[in-house]
């Protein structure tokens, strides 16, 4: 699929339902002034997005976030790094991807670009720098009772980590497998 640009943003990359896009920095004497997100010109993207929430994290180097998602209500993200580096992560969980292939793209502070994926990606990051800042605007309000959590270390998930001492939560240490999340026909795509 084809996307034309706005006048604010930018495509970078496109796999699969991924979208990576830009936006605009402008500069003068004073510093810099970034429009982060505009309803009116983010509809050139073709998907139906309305910002209902927006979270921000703060990692340490080595931490791992995820993978997660939101199905009721579906929750679609745009996620941005505000500061540091980390390797972003989007894993279709639906049983099209026969592959098991998660996507990944390294971001770094200068990049100012935003990762737009569909509600049935699972998404997480690996923070590369101390104090990295993650913002995600979200498209539905967080349900924890309808949020679910893929282990990112999965054997049958085709990740490409290597043997590090990652720091993971509680949670995402005892996330389910993604076997044991299609076996519960969740996503129905």
């Amino acid at each position: 699929m084809r996307i034309k640009n706005s006048n604010r943003y930018k495509i970078i990359d496109q796999f699969d339902e991924i979208i990576i896009f830009s936006y605009k920095k402008f500069s003068d004497y004073r510093g810099n002034f970034y429009e982060i997100y505009k309803n009116s010109e983010i509809n050139f993207l073709n998907i139906n997005f309305k910002i209902k929430q927006i979270n921000s994290s703060l990692s340490k180097k080595n931490v791992v976030r995820g993978l997660h998602l939101q199905v009721k209500p579906k929750m679609s993200k745009i996620m941005r790094l505000i500061k540091g580096k980390a390797i972003f992560f989007a894993f279709d969980v639906s049983k099209n991807n026969k592959k098991n292939k998660i996507h990944s793209k390294l971001v770094n502070e200068n990049d100012l670009v935003h990762i737009w994926a569909p509600y049935y990606y699972a998404r997480g990051f690996l923070s590369l720098s101390n104090n990295t800042i993650i913002e995600y605007l979200c498209d539905a309000e967080y349900n924890p009772l309808n949020e679910h959590t893929i282990n990112i270390f999965d054997n049958d998930i085709n990740h490409g980590l290597k043997n590090k001492k990652y720091i993971l939560s509680n949670k995402d240490l005892n996330a389910q497998s993604i076997k044991q999340f299609r076996e519960k026909n969740i996503i129905r795509i």
